[in-house]
């Protein structure tokens, strides 16, 4: 395993995850990145304190942890949200965990090991069944959820989503 923590947001990573906020835009530049929080991070680090405590588009309470995911000790190279509570949405689509790296950091086993750190914290908040969602053709998220032993339910399609989903179940 590489060397990869989840750290919380925090000022001491404040660059850092910018930089990697830029890759991300680079990469997608339709990406939405809110920048006025990055400008004011207090703004950023408030929400990310009071996260446990949103409700999803349909009010549903939505609660989760976000987390950085830092290499050698100092350097964000991605993100990984802990989703407390499934809503009707994240049935279908994301499950608990939703996690990306920037692209000059994949294939590089930060995500498997990242996601690994994960499942561990949703262990220690009392999540028994952990459900994991993925594009039919995300090879890269297939690699990381079947490397932590996620067992394949199923394959569905979605009206309003274009590809098949893969539906992954890990126990604790």
């Amino acid at each position: 395993m590489c060397q990869v923590t989840l750290e919380r947001p925090s000022l001491k990573l404040r660059a850092s995850y910018v930089e990697c906020l830029r890759d991300f835009q680079n990469a997608d530049p339709s990406r939405p990145v809110n920048w006025e929080w990055l400008e004011n991070f207090d703004l950023y680090l408030e929400w990310a304190r009071n996260e446990a405590h949103q409700k999803d588009k349909n009010g549903e309470p939505a609660p989760q942890t976000t987390f950085w995911i830092v290499y050698g000790g100092d350097l964000a190279v991605g993100k990984l949200t802990l989703r407390h509570k499934l809503t009707s949405e994240l049935e279908k689509i994301g499950g608990h965990f939703g996690y990306e790296v920037r692209p000059a950091y994949r294939r590089k086993g930060i995500a498997a090991s990242a996601f690994a750190l994960g499942l561990q914290k949703a262990r220690q908040l009392g999540l028994k069944d952990i459900y994991v969602t993925c594009d039919d053709d995300n090879l890269g998220s297939i690699g990381v959820l079947e490397c932590n032993k996620g067992m394949l339910l199923e394959t569905y399609s979605l009206i309003d989503w274009p590809k098949p989903i893969r539906k992954y179940f890990f126990t604790a």
